[in-house]
């Protein structure tokens, strides 16, 4: 789909030109809303985005609406990293399609009628995050070790009421690389008073026995169970439940999606594999491996276009019961002390160089010129899940079909 120029058309050239506009019009709405409203799922930006085509479009029948909004899916899905939550969205919003277009004959009063239940369920979508919030207090106690993965928007509004009941608790938070974005869910904790404590994702094992919980967000939840989340998740759950620790989802219904991954590279995204670039080499080596996190360091954060830039890390304290340099009482780590791999600084390149005596770039530049891969998320199946909290209730992982169905039939 391409704009059309501004010449007189007549016929269906006319009528193709103005499809393609409202859909270039619905395509930069969608943009707009994942970038200005930092608190918007992507997959309720997407159905905003099939709303605002429905509301432009001149298409005349209820089956050049339907393929023209499949078209929108697909460049809504390019203009993404990872598709799964738009995919998912708009796979719901199509059910209304398909069942508006059975209720009403009438075209006109059909998209009239899409239009209200798009917005009455994007409105009713967005409260959904509250109400898991509070289906999880009960598991939160007061003096409770939460770790968790990446940044949630539905596990952060979970904590931040449980830090609204004073509830006394601490959070380790992964730093999630390649995007760093654990380090922006720390900034967000500590801002509002949550003791938390970046962790590498290497050292997930080393911190596990401390955690009394581990409460993760999702892309997207799959027909078993199972869920596709940032990269670093299942691993995370294999340690959870190799120390029989609970491992908790918390996740909006809008992500269900009717998908079924067999292993990893079953994903719909596959594993990116990244060839290093001279580029990326950075400008200088790391002299130091730890540094405590009570200083300030600084994070790699993923821009728009690939770009990375440097972003001022928070000071984070320990959590409840850990001390730097001392012994760990009862409910922290049972042996040992806790060391300079809980304090170790996030900043860290991807590819770390070692120094070059003579200062000599190239040298540097033989050590990263490596492929590397890179996947943005991974599959974690419903065997290592103990529960999932969403607007639906409280469910096990094998619920999820029978809620699929109740969705989507």
């Amino acid at each position: 789909y391409t704009l059309c120029g501004h010449g007189v058309m007549m016929g269906p050239a006319a009528t193709a030109c103005a499809s393609n506009e409202a859909m270039a019009a619905a395509l930069e709405f969608f943009r707009r809303s994942v970038k200005e409203t930092s608190d918007l799922a992507m997959a309720l930006a997407a159905i905003r985005a099939s709303i605002k085509y429905i509301e432009d479009t001149k298409a005349t029948t209820m089956m050049e609406l339907r393929d023209d909004l499949t078209a929108l899916v697909g460049l809504l899905s390019q203009s993404v990293e990872f598709s799964i939550q738009v995919a998912s969205g708009c796979d719901l919003f199509m059910r209304f399609v398909t069942r508006a277009a059975i209720d009403v004959p009438d075209f006109e009063a059909c998209k009239k009628l899409l239009t209200t239940r798009g917005n009455k369920l994007v409105e009713e979508f967005r409260a959904s995050r509250n109400k898991i919030a509070k289906l999880g207090q009960p598991f939160i106690r007061d003096g409770a070790v939460v770790l968790t993965h990446s940044l949630s928007r539905v596990v952060l509004c979970a904590l931040r009421r449980a830090a609204a009941d004073k509830k006394r608790f601490s959070v380790f938070v992964a730093e999630s690389r390649q995007d760093g974005a654990g380090v922006e869910m720390a900034e967000q904790l500590r801002a509002d008073g949550i003791a938390v404590t970046v962790v590498a994702d290497s050292a997930i094992a080393y911190v596990m026995e401390a955690v009394d919980l581990v409460l993760v967000g999702a892309e997207g939840v799959v027909e078993n169970g199972g869920i596709i989340n940032k990269v670093g998740t299942f691993q995370m759950a294999i340690v959870a439940h190799t120390l029989k620790k609970p491992f908790y989802v918390l996740v909006e219904s809008f992500k269900f999606i009717r998908y079924y991954p067999l292993n990893q590279y079953d994903l719909p995204s596959g594993s990116r594999t990244r060839r290093s670039s001279p580029a990326a080499t950075p400008s200088s080596s790391v002299h130091s491996s730890t540094t405590n996190l009570a200083a300030t360091a600084t994070a790699t954060a993923t821009t728009t276009g690939g770009e990375h830039a440097p972003r001022a890390m928070p000071q984070l304290s320990l959590p409840v019961g850990l001390s730097a340099g001392a012994p760990l009482e009862a409910g922290g780590l049972r042996s040992g002390r806790c060391d300079a791999v809980l304090r170790e600084s996030v900043n860290v390149p991807s590819v770390v160089t070692e120094a070059s005596p003579t200062g000599d770039v190239a040298a540097q530049r033989k050590i990263v010129d490596v492929d590397m891969i890179a996947p943005l998320v991974d599959y974690t199946p419903p065997a290592y899940i103990t529960l999932l909290f969403t607007d639906l209730g409280i469910l096990t992982p094998s619920a999820v079909s029978d809620e699929l169905i109740k969705l989507y039939y």
